[in-house]
């Protein structure tokens, strides 16, 4: 009995798609991962991808370059969809006219990938040849860095007659992009182009389409120990001025605990001038005893001391921000503007507490 009368010719043809299907991918998995890849011995075929890249990569100011017209494009879209609420085809049409010329512009901003896959034969002949061009997509419209604080109360000490103040307990950054994908909107924006004398509702629909899904949102969520230690050296010095000597105690304790986080992250030579700066914040601490005025100048004193060696520490040495969560909406790897990927702004003052 035969194997078609066994099973449906459909079956069967779906089975052998498959295993066709599985053989090409794992192929070109292959050779996207090495460049060139030997087929089976069997098969006597090899493949191989070439990669040459016109343009030279962009420069900070060409970053910002791109990033400034990129926004100026999505604003362009809002007003030709306020043209088309107008019932003014024609300037409608004028700004999406405009917009693709903009977009033809960023795209000759950017250096692309000429990419040419071969397949040859076992005698070296060449059986497949396909050549593409690949360009990054991706571009950030608007970024933004928001510092978030988290602390808490300390009770006051009614018996040394200290006062309640704040506890720093870490900061965390978060690092915003909105990012434009130049090749959806550009879609889009022609879409329209074709649909807008024949359905102006629909090419208000692209429109839309462009603004929303042709732009994401990527969040990233940053901490840096030596940022930290800076913080809680500020916040102690702010609350040993307000006479707040529990608070100012803890927040140095926790100053010399991210110091000793931040220790982790560096080179060995640079722990021995960091260790003294921990013994230096840990001996200080465990000094604050007393609320008389002397103690009290000698205390202030002290903390501004500390405040400003580290200020001078975080000016010569890295950051080492550790990046605690990314939630990007989608993977890209978007061209950003020339800037630090790990945030370092100076301390702000400590609100008063209450």
């Amino acid at each position: 009995m035969s194997i078609t009368n066994k099973f449906p010719r459909s079956m069967v043809l779906s089975w052998l798609f498959a295993r066709i299907g599985l053989f090409v991918a794992l192929l070109l998995c292959s050779i996207c991962a090495n460049g060139t890849a030997m087929a089976d011995e069997g098969v006597g075929v090899k493949a191989e991808v070439k990669r040459e890249t016109v343009g030279k990569p962009l420069t900070t100011d060409g970053q910002e370059q791109v990033s400034m017209l990129s926004a100026h494009l999505l604003g362009q879209v809002q007003q030709a969809r306020i043209a088309l609420d107008a019932n003014d085809s024609s300037g409608a049409l004028q700004k999406i006219k405009k917009n693709l010329q903009l977009a033809g512009i960023i795209r000759s901003m950017i250096p692309k990938t000429h990419v040419t896959t071969l397949v040859r034969d076992v005698n070296g002949k060449v059986i497949y040849e396909d050549v593409s061009d690949v360009q990054d997509d991706t571009y950030v419209v608007y970024h933004k860095i928001s510092e978030i604080d988290q602390t808490r109360m300390v009770t006051r000490d009614e018996k040394d007659g200290d006062k309640s103040g704040l506890k720093y307990q870490g900061s965390e950054f978060v690092d915003l992009d909105v990012v434009m994908d130049l090749g959806y909107v550009e879609r889009r924006l022609q879409e329209a182009e074709r649909l807008l004398a024949t359905s102006p509702s629909e090419a208000d629909r692209a429109l839309a389409d462009a603004q929303s899904n042709g732009t994401s949102v990527v969040t990233s969520m940053f901490e840096s120990p030596l940022h930290d230690a800076h913080k809680a050296v500020q916040f102690a010095h702010e609350s040993a001025e307000r006479h707040e000597y529990k608070a100012a105690q803890a927040n140095l304790n926790i100053a010399r605990d991210y110091l000793a986080e931040y220790r982790d992250l560096i080179p060995a030579s640079q722990h021995e001038e960091l260790d003294r700066l921990r013994a230096e914040i840990e001996g200080t601490a465990a000094e604050i005893s007393s609320t008389t005025e002397r103690t009290h100048a000698k205390t202030t004193d002290t903390t501004q001391g500390l405040l400003q060696r580290l200020k001078n520490w975080t000016r010569n040495v890295s950051p080492a921000a550790k990046e605690t969560t990314t939630a990007p909406k989608n993977g890209s790897q978007p061209t950003r503007p020339g800037r630090q990927p790990v945030p370092n702004p100076p301390a702000p003052t400590p609100p008063a507490a209450k």
